[in-house]
Parts: structure tokens; C-alpha cells; sequence
């Protein structure tokens, strides 16, 4: 039985330790996710990126914490009601072009990137997608 928290763990540790060209995880992947359309580059033109790379960090940990225990941080019911219709109007749609951009970033920076780890990546974020999908229309 695989163990896909594990795997992720192990993933996302390998991720952080990598830096390709001087860039870090998470300055290769707002690149990526910036330039998957045109929509995603509106609702980052006028962002302090290194306050948003921070703000990725802390989220991912919350979304990793929601997909293990199910409850909600308030920095996760926060971060949702910002990406909500009446904040950021953050689409469910770009969760996807998200996680995508996400996987596409994971396989160029952690260099045992395999199925079961991109599965992982998967498995374990997708509760808090999910959550944040949901809250949309809520927030």
C-alpha cells in the first residue's frame, strides 16, 4: 500500500532543496503559472511576488494540515475568502492551471519526480482545492 503523504513529504522536501539557475521552487513556478494565460498574468500584474511566494509557502503547509486532519485553519478559510467571487474572483478553473503549473514544476525540481509522486502532489492537495473551490461563491 503506498503511503502518499509520504511520498509528498519527501517530494516537497526534495523540491525545496533545489535551486535551478537561482531560482527557487516557488520563483519557477509563478513563472509557469504566469505564463499559463493571460488571465492568470491579470491577477498577478500589479503583485509583490516575494510576498506571494511567502504567502504560497504558508498556504501549502495549511492545505497539507487540511488534507491530513480536515480542518480548516483560519489562514485557510482566510486565504479562500480573499480568492473568493467577491476578493480576487479567483475561478475554480485556475485551481487547475494551478495544480498543473504546480506538477509542471515539481518534475523539473525534485529529481526522483516519479508517477507516485506527481500522484502524491495530487492526493494531498486536493482536499484543500477542493475547499477552495468551494468557497467561490460563499466568500
Amino acid at each position: 500500500m503506498k503511503n502518499y503523504l509520504e511520498i509528498f513529504s519527501e517530494s516537497y522536501q526534495r523540491v525545496l532543496k533545489t535551486t535551478i539557475d537561482g531560482q527557487d521552487f516557488f520563483e519557477a513556478f509563478y513563472r509557469a503559472f504566469i505564463a499559463s494565460s493571460d488571465e492568470v498574468a491579470d491577477k498577478f500584474r500589479d503583485v509583490e511576488m516575494g510576498q506571494q511566494r511567502a504567502h504560497l509557502r504558508r498556504s501549502l503547509d495549511h492545505m497539507i494540515y487540511f488534507s491530513i486532519d480536515r480542518k480548516a485553519s483560519d489562514e485557510l478559510f482566510k486565504t479562500a475568502k480573499v480568492h473568493g467571487k467577491s476578493g480576487k474572483n479567483i475561478r475554480p478553473a485556475l485551481y487547475e492551471a494551478w495544480l498543473d503549473s504546480l506538477l509542471e514544476t515539481v518534475r523539473v525540481y525534485d529529481p526522483a519526480c516519479d508517477v507516485e509522486a506527481e500522484i502524491a502532489w495530487q492526493v494531498v492537495l486536493a482536499p484543500g482545492i477542493t475547499y477552495m473551490k468551494t468557497h467561490f461563491n460563499r466568500t
